[in-house]
């Protein structure tokens, strides 16, 4: 049985006074990317925010990042280790 990685992405909203990082977990090899997007990354951004500012009215978050290591195999994995 393979371990569950994680990941931190970072994201800002008109709410926060600085960039704020989660983390989460990693994009397994053959994952479809919009499907981690919206399934992994978009949840657990939603559930830090919405604990984080409960009464902010934002609609959409002003961005995120996903550090992409150099050898990463794919946007969202692990870079391979020799």
């Amino acid at each position: 049985m393979q371990a569950v990685r994680s990941m931190k992405v970072q994201y800002a909203c008109e709410c926060t006074p600085s960039e704020v990082t989660v983390e989460v977990r990693d994009r397994q090899e053959g994952e479809d990317i919009v499907h981690w997007l919206e399934s992994v990354v978009m949840i657990g951004i939603a559930h830090d925010h919405n604990t984080r500012s409960p009464n902010c009215n934002a609609l959409a978050v002003k961005y995120v990042k996903i550090v992409v290591p150099e050898a990463a195999p794919f946007i969202g994995g692990k870079p391979k280790v020799n």
